[in-house]
């Protein structure tokens, strides 16, 4: 089995403002530049098989580029532990882009959560000893001007996870470019 995710990958230039904003944070695990991303459709543990359908219905995909950007900061998950994550200006483009491909997985009869989609970029992983309510709290409000972007969207990422150790590895098995200039749409299992 093989723990899967389609994403949106981040350019250095938010990738730089993030680790500032990491840093800052005085408390919790934060997430290596390189886990650092905005899950689109997350697949769980799938067969070989399950992903090379997912990877085909995700080559139909071909929305026009467009942009993003990063805002504030929230808490997911129970207090205590959860996570401190990003928020997203909402954009009808990225979630047309999650509804489109959550689609065409359902079409290809891949049975994913039936969640909400919240655009988001994790952080920070908090223990449920690294800080109480009321600095979560002062923590939030201190980095809710946070901005990040714009962040051009100019295709997706289908990644495989390992988990184990600190943090989970991310490994890039295809990129599906929604511009003609981008070539890098190899897929590896």
């Amino acid at each position: 089995m093989i723990r899967a995710f389609f994403a949106l990958t981040l350019p250095d230039t938010a990738l730089d403002q993030i680790e500032r904003l990491q840093a800052a944070i005085p408390f919790g695990r934060a997430a290596p530049a390189e886990n650092l991303h905005l899950t689109l459709a997350f697949l769980g543990e799938v067969s070989p098989e399950t992903l090379e359908a997912a990877h085909e219905a995700a080559e139909t995909l071909a929305p026009p580029p467009f942009a993003l950007e990063l805002r504030g900061l929230v808490h997911l998950g129970r207090q205590p532990g959860g996570v401190i994550a990003s928020g997203v200006v909402p954009e009808p483009r990225l979630d047309g882009l999650a509804k489109s491909l959550r689609s065409r997985l359902a079409g290809t009869g891949i049975q994913l959560p039936r969640e909400r989609f919240r655009p988001h970029v994790t952080l920070i992983r908090l223990r449920q000893d690294d800080a109480d309510d009321a600095t979560l709290a002062r923590i939030l409000g201190r980095h809710a001007d946070f901005r990040a972007g714009p962040i051009p969207v100019t295709g997706l990422s289908l990644f495989r996870s390992y988990l184990g150790g600190d943090s989970a590895r991310h490994e890039e098995l295809a990129r599906y470019s929604f511009d003609p200039a981008d070539l890098r749409d190899v897929f590896s299992r």
